[in-house]
């Protein structure tokens, strides 16, 4: 069931954010260097979208679609967003630590990117673990000066870096802090958020309603990755890759056409067309040649 969080709820874990960056300022001060490894959703984002993928039941194809579909918008901010924000100015220096990797990254970057917050690494789940991703960074900070405050919204990941700063003697210079969970929608709400993120089919801002009260409003892709790429690369990009292909190849595109489309103009985009018309037969035909190359082997093992 997921809850709305309470005001007091709230409020206590703001106290939390200015009781961190109060203990940060005071080691700042006393000649300290402070770097602070984040973890991303309920944390630096909310947690909307790990919510989301608890509501479909971790059915990864359908999250997926979810985040793809909202790859112009990043997530919403957390509660510990300001604190990321002062880097340079408060604490020396900062990594993030997801569970976040391959496509789902991206609303990651385009996070940091709009909230201008800078980070050393950015360091994904899928290459090693979390844990590793600890050891890694703590070796990488020499000299005895350093502190590290580490924030992520489950206890085993947290105790998990506790395990590895005290593997690697840095006792009370590294610091473990469980970020309790803030939400802001209801289940209720978050349904009805989904609900008008997956139903969209066209692509723009979509209002969510929920009893007649406006959420919010998020910019969603229909087609997800496909109308990313659209949007990405540019047009004039595509046209110099075709030009520059069917330049390279129009002695053989120009007598294939003649062959195949005769009467038809020679131009780049009929040109181009040709060329990806002869690719498409001839990878037919050569997985054609592959089953009967496999078939004839088979027949010669048995």
């Amino acid at each position: 069931m997921i809850e709305k969080s309470s005001e007091e709820q709230a409020l206590a874990l703001r106290e939390l954010v200015q009781a961190t960056q109060r203990e940060i300022r005071e080691l700042v001060d006393a000649g300290e260097k402070v770097h602070l490894i984040w973890d991303f959703d309920f944390v630096l984002g909310s947690g909307r979208s790990d919510d989301v993928f608890a509501l479909f039941s971790a059915d990864l194809p359908k999250y997926f679609e979810y985040e793809e579909r909202l790859s112009l918008e990043p997530p919403e901010a957390g509660p510990w967003v300001g604190l990321a924000e002062a880097c340079g100015i408060l604490h020396h220096s900062q990594d993030i630590v997801s569970s976040r990797s391959s496509f789902l990254a991206l609303r990651l970057m385009l996070f940091l990117l709009s909230w201008n917050i800078p980070s050393r690494w950015q360091l994904f789940v899928g290459h090693q673990s979390k844990r590793e991703s600890y050891g890694i960074i703590l070796d990488s900070l020499k000299g005895e000066n350093w502190r590290v405050f580490m924030v992520d919204d489950a206890d085993k990941h947290v105790n998990a870096f506790r395990e590895v700063a005290e593997a690697k003697g840095w006792g009370s210079r590294a610091k473990g802090i469980i970020a309790p969970r803030l939400r802001t929608y209801s289940e209720e709400e978050l349904r009805a958020h989904v609900d008008a993120v997956m139903s969209a089919s066209e692509a723009g801002p979509v209002d969510a309603v929920c009893g007649g009260r406006l959420l919010g409003r998020w910019s969603v892709l229909p087609g997800g990755r496909d109308d990313l790429r659209r949007k990405l690369v540019r047009p004039d990009h595509v046209r110099f890759h075709m030009e520059e292909l069917v330049e390279r190849l129009r002695p053989s595109l120009e007598k294939l056409a003649e062959e195949g489309t005769p009467g038809e103009p020679m131009t780049v985009s009929h040109l181009f067309w040709i060329h990806e018309v002869f690719m498409e037969h001839a990878m037919r035909q050569w997985d054609h040649f592959e089953a009967g190359m496999d078939a004839v082997l088979y027949r010669r093992r048995r």
